[in-house]
């Protein structure tokens, strides 16, 4: 999976996924963390920051993204 060429709702999908999957669920591999830490960093590079664990917003005005 390249998460560069991935679309943002996307990748924020997947990244609420392993969330769960990790900090609530407690059922994931060393794979999982790493894709999370990966897919964490690409959404900061695009230009959102994480509030609350599960909620990403984009830097720049503040409104939350969408996942529908």
């Amino acid at each position: 999976m390249n998460i560069t060429r991935m679309n943002t709702k996307r990748l924020i999908n997947e990244v609420k996924g392993l969330h769960d999957s990790i900090f609530n669920l407690d059922c994931f591999g060393s794979r999982d963390v790493l894709a999370y830490e990966g897919m964490c960093k690409e959404l900061e590079r695009r230009g959102f920051y994480q509030a609350f664990n599960e909620i990403w917003i984009r830097k720049n005005n503040h409104a939350k993204e969408s996942s529908s």
